[in-house]
């Protein structure tokens, strides 16, 4: 696995950021496409698989505050007023 270029290419001109990557403005002939695949692999990108529905639902919970703001908002709903009793005694 190749590491990140820590190289700050937007303050460079076009023709030395050319030079450097050994490119040109027309991008890469065939025999260098070839060269580059071989030596660094195809260029993508690869992801975790996302969690499922209910633990993202769940992860939003984290925050204190996030619990606190939905006890709040659903209170007029007039869930359990033990839940809502106990989330004033902790603010």
């Amino acid at each position: 696995m190749y590491k990140v270029s820590k190289t700050h290419w937007y303050p460079k001109i076009v023709s030395d950021v050319l030079s450097e990557l050994d490119s040109l403005k027309e991008g890469l002939a065939e025999e260098q496409v070839a060269v580059r695949i071989e030596k660094f692999g195809l260029n993508d990108v690869t992801h975790d698989e996302s969690p499922n529905l209910i633990f993202r639902f769940l992860y939003q919970f984290k925050s204190l505050l996030v619990l606190m703001e939905g006890v709040i908002l659903t209170a007029p709903f007039r869930h359990s007023s033990l839940a809502y009793r106990s989330l004033l005694l902790i603010t």
